[in-house]
């Protein structure tokens, strides 16, 4: 082969492997890096045991908000928790310069209470859920409740 050849190749190929990091990028720009894996390892944690029912992901957002906040568990009041669908696949909880892929997502959304102050989880399908702060919150599609 040619040098030109040669050349074009090596192109071509750096050009597919750039554009193959820009499209995972791209459908992988809801969260950071770290945030990414730790989220695909609780998700394939949670496929691989056929995901968390409700209640699950209601104690797993008990469970999380105590270690936050140094406290019992048992001082933390549920006010929540049920199935819904989120209007894209942020799971109500976008992050700003963020791009969302635009389609209907089925989750949760766990309220809690702890020291006079309410705290929200969003999860995506049956995964665990995750503390969305109150600036970021989207409220679930309307006809979504208990289903």
């Amino acid at each position: 082969m040619s040098r030109r050849g040669r050349l074009t190749g090596g192109i071509a190929a750096f050009l597919a492997v750039c554009l193959a990091a820009c499209l995972m990028l791209g459908l992988a720009g809801c969260q950071s890096a770290g945030e990414q894996a730790i989220e695909a390892g609780r998700q394939s944690a949670s496929a691989a045991e056929g995901g968390l029912d409700l209640e699950a992901q209601a104690e797993a957002a008990v469970a999380d908000l105590s270690e936050r906040l140094g406290m019992d568990a048992g001082e933390i009041e549920i006010l929540e928790a049920r199935r819904v669908t989120w209007p894209d696949a942020a799971a109500g909880c976008p992050r700003p310069g963020m791009v969302y892929m635009q389609v209907l997502t089925p989750g949760a959304l766990v309220r809690l209470r702890a020291e006079g102050r309410e705290y929200r989880y969003h999860a995506r399908g049956r995964s665990l859920p995750l503390l969305c702060p109150a600036e970021r919150a989207v409220e679930p599609l309307p006809e979504s409740a208990d289903r």
